[in-house]
């Protein structure tokens, strides 16, 4: 099975400096696999102010305005500064911005959005909602990065475009299987190491002298096997492999001394879907990968998201259609197009 890289890359943009500084660590990456990159802003107008006869129109067109300049101006830097030309589109509609967002991956087939996050867990995610949320959980990968690390300073200069050591956590399912591929994708043949983890908690080992220790000891050999079978797999690609065990009774803990210890450059890891309600009682190991890891987390949920987000795209297609002609509007505005092709 050949295992695809990032051929097309999107980073979501909304005017703020923060997600600015996502498209320096994107643009590398679109440089060493000569991938398509896609500066994507959202614009929803906002109603009226106020109500009846005293309602004053939104400044929309100025909010518009402002955004496809910012597109514009983010574009011509990277053009500049990385020698690559980016695709800076502004989308216009009402839904929300991770349905929009959605809708252009699958369009355009986007397998890559890289944006910033600022590791809300919790009630603030519930409050705040989250448009990384929104994308996974739709089977689009995202790569998310810090604000910043632990100390408040920025990393952008320190995140090349190729990963060296990713790490993978696993637990046996179907889940793991997906982040393994999902690492592959961001692997370098001959470059890269991808080290697969698995943490297990400390009341699962016997005592020693105890009866289970002879069914430990066959499980141990068990679990080394499933390790062996997932590297060899990965080195098939052409991808350094290995594998190790650790014994931690928080997986998240475990997966971040890992990473401070072994020195990754990303932690890759494929999410079990919860509701937000889910996720603030239970907690999510994902969740707080990303708001404690001072590196970038590769995140996806492994499920059909984006095929069935393709049958409601051509459904809505005609009617779209038929509503961009009365009004004159388009959902889907190219903000500009630099001269030249696309890197590929």
């Amino acid at each position: 099975m050949t295992i695809p890289g990032f051929s097309s890359i999107m980073v979501p943009l909304d005017g703020s400096d923060a997600a600015v500084r996502a498209v320096a660590v994107a643009a590398r990456m679109a440089i060493f696999r000569r991938a398509r990159l896609h500066l994507v802003g959202v614009f929803r107008p906002a109603a009226p102010i106020g109500t009846g006869m005293a309602a004053v129109p939104a400044p929309n067109e100025f909010f518009r305005d402002d955004l496809r300049s910012h597109l514009e101006s983010v574009a011509h830097d990277v053009s500049v500064f990385h020698r690559i030309r980016p695709e800076p589109v502004l989308l216009e509609g009402t839904g929300s911005v991770a349905s929009q967002l959605l809708e252009y991956a699958t369009l355009h087939a986007i397998d890559l959005a890289v944006l910033r996050t600022h590791g809300r867990t919790g009630v603030g995610r519930l409050l705040l909602g989250s448009v990384a949320d929104g994308l996974i959980n739709q089977g689009l990968p995202c790569l998310l990065l810090r604000d910043h690390d632990a100390r408040g300073v920025t990393l952008e200069a320190e995140m090349p475009g190729i990963f060296r050591r990713i790490l993978v956590p696993l637990d046996g399912s179907s889940d793991a299987r997906c982040a393994i591929d999902l690492a592959l994708s961001a692997a370098t043949p001959a470059v890269s190491e991808i080290r697969l983890v698995l943490v297990v908690p400390p009341r699962d080992l016997p005592r020693p002298g105890a009866p289970e220790a002879v069914r430990s000891a066959a499980r141990n050999a068990s679990l080394e096997e499933y390790l062996e079978a997932e590297a060899a797999r990965i080195e098939e690609h052409g991808v350094r492999a290995r594998g190790f065990t650790i014994i931690e009774r928080s997986p998240a803990a475990g997966i971040l001394t890992c990473v401070e210890a072994q020195r990754i450059d990303l932690v890759a890891i494929a999410s079990h879907h919860r509701s937000e309600a889910g996720r603030l009682f239970t907690g999510s190991v994902m969740d707080q990968l990303v708001g404690r890891s001072e590196v970038p987390v590769l995140a996806v949920r492994e499920n059909r998201g984006l095929e069935v987000l393709e049958s409601d795209v051509k459904a809505r297609e005609g009617g779209r259609a038929s509503a961009q002609r009365a009004t004159g509007w388009s959902t889907m505005v190219p903000a500009m197009r630099l001269s030249g092709a696309s890197t590929r």
